[in-house]
Parts: structure tokens; sequence; C-alpha cells
């Protein structure tokens, strides 16, 4: 098996795009498999997906049987354990038996020569592989109203994104992709699983390229191709007070890494209690907060304005 992709819900985006994109790859799909980890159960993130008229995943992964191996893992948590991609994520890439570990987010588009790209920048030695993802400012082929019935195109969703001919130098973002080898994934111990990195509020994907820095130097290259968004309503506001503490320890955990020198997880673990023993009512008040502010933002999807 040459590529393991890892994706992931919380019963937040419902939608699942990556998965039919990368179905429809010019590339050999026997190397390929594709593990979707879903935190809630399935009675819930079917519901969701049917409130608002979309295929639940599990379908979407029905449809797609015969051309992309696709394995679906219900963690069967309740709302009341915080969203914590970082530990989603850990989940499937432990259980990935791909040479090279991917993960990506669930609700883009990607040109069918994504694969082939890849492999492209990994033969050449470029150790860690990202990708820009451009946004779509408003539903394609349809109104704000009726958003979960836009076309789901590639070409037509980069066609009304702005600056769809730019491609940065330095991709911050890491959700879209990122890709290595799996024993540089083992070496810094995969994402940051702690409490303290949960909820949407969250620099996971900072910290483990940060880590993967202290590891393996500067040695992230974005891909020469670039993903779509399609539009989705979000609401999540993150200039609260109350979600700050948040920022800061996971902010506070990061620099003291690269001071130390230290890129595995486990190696700060004894730093990360500390801080949240030290900070827990302020930390479980912020995750309470963010999870309802999550949750009702995330889930008002009929809403008729642009965001």
């Amino acid at each position: 098996m040459k590529h393991s992709i890892i994706t992931w819900d919380s019963s937040f985006r419902n939608f699942f795009h990556l998965l039919t994109s990368l179905a429809d790859l010019d590339y050999n799909l026997d190397q390929v498999e594709v593990i979707f980890i879903e935190q809630r159960t399935q009675k819930i993130a079917d519901s969701i997906a049917e409130s608002i008229d979309v295929l639940p995943v599990r379908e979407v992964a029905t449809t797609l049987k015969n051309r992309l191996f696709i394995k679906l893992i219900y963690l069967n948590e309740s709302d009341e354990e915080p969203y914590h991609p970082g530990r989603l994520l850990n989940i499937g890439l432990k259980m990935a038996k791909g040479d090279f570990l991917s993960t990506m987010d669930a609700d883009i588009l990607v040109p069918s020569n994504f694969l082939k790209v890849l492999d492209m920048v990994h033969e050449r030695g470029d150790r860690i592989a990202c990708m820009h993802r451009y946004h779509a400012p408003f539903p394609c082929g349809t109104t704000f109203e009726n958003w979960t019935r836009q076309i789901i195109d590639y070409d037509l969703i980069l066609n009304i994104c702005p600056q769809n001919k730019f491609i940065p130098q330095v991709v911050n973002n890491k959700a879209p992709l990122l890709s290595t080898r799996r024993s540089f994934w083992e070496e810094i111990e995969f994402y940051e699983d702690h409490r303290i990195f949960s909820t949407a509020y969250t620099l996971f994907g900072r910290d483990i390229s940060a880590r993967f820095k202290l590891l393996l130097g500067d040695m992230e290259t974005p891909l020469p191709i670039a993903c779509v968004h399609p539009w989705h309503p979000t609401e999540l506001d993150r200039g609260k007070d109350k979600i700050q503490i948040l920022y800061q320890a996971q902010s506070f955990l990061m620099n003291w890494s690269k001071e130390q020198n230290v890129y595995a997880v486990n190696k700060r673990k004894p730093i990360s209690d500390q801080l949240y023993r030290e900070n827990k009512q302020a930390i479980d008040n912020a995750i309470k907060y963010s999870e309802i502010n999550m949750i009702q933002g995330a889930r008002r999807h009929m809403t008729s304005k642009p965001i």
C-alpha cells in the first residue's frame, strides 16, 4: 500500500466531497486506502446529514466501494466529549498501512492529478508536502438558501474562487493536506491529543508543523496544485475572550517545545498536564463554551446570508 489518507468529521460540516474526489483520481487506486473517522455515533451523523438533505458519509462510502477502499470508523462519542481533530486523526494514522500517510479535510476537492503530483514531490526527496486551498465565495450554481444543492465540481468551483492562479510559497493551514513518510509521523508521535488542543479553537495544525520542523528542518513543500473548498456556512467566532485561554495554553506548549527542541508529544506531556491542572477551570469553561458555539454555528445550516 503506497498511500493512506486519513480524514475526519465530528458531525460538524457533513460535506464529504474529498471521498468522491479521490475516487475520481487518475491513479492506481489499488495503492490507496482512505480512513474516515467520525467522532459521533452513526445515528447522530446520519440524522444531522439528513436534516440538511445530504447523503450521510456511510452512504457516500457505499456508493464508492467498487472504486475506492474506504474504512469508516465511528467512535460513538456523545456531544459531551469535545471535538478533537488531532485525536481523531491519530486513530486513523496509527492503523494506516501506507508508506506515505496524509491527513486531509473531508470537505475539499482535489484535481485529478493530485496523487501523481504528490508522488512527484515525495520522490524528489521533499519530506513534508502540504497544499494551498481556495475558498469559494458563494455556492456554485445555486443560492445561499440552497447551498447543499450546489454544483460540486473542481473546475467550476475553482473558476469562482478569487486569486485562483496564485499558490503561496508557504502554506499556513495544514488541514487540507499534511503528507509525509510513516517513519516521520512515528518519530514525532503524531498529532497532539491532549485535552488542551481540543475543540474547533485549536492550533493543532501549527503545532504539528512546528514539531516536524524541529525534526526535519525547513523541508515543507506546497504542491504546485491547489484544492478547492465549496462554500458552506460557518459562524465560529474566534475573537471571544472566553476561548483565549485555549490559544494561550497551546501557544505556551508550542513555544516550550521550540525552546527545548522537543518534537515528540509524550516528552512534553508532563508540561501539558501541569498546565492543564493549573488552569483547569478556565480551560474547561472555554471548552464548554466553544463546543456550544461550534455546534450552534456549524449546524445552523440553512442561513440565507453569506458569511
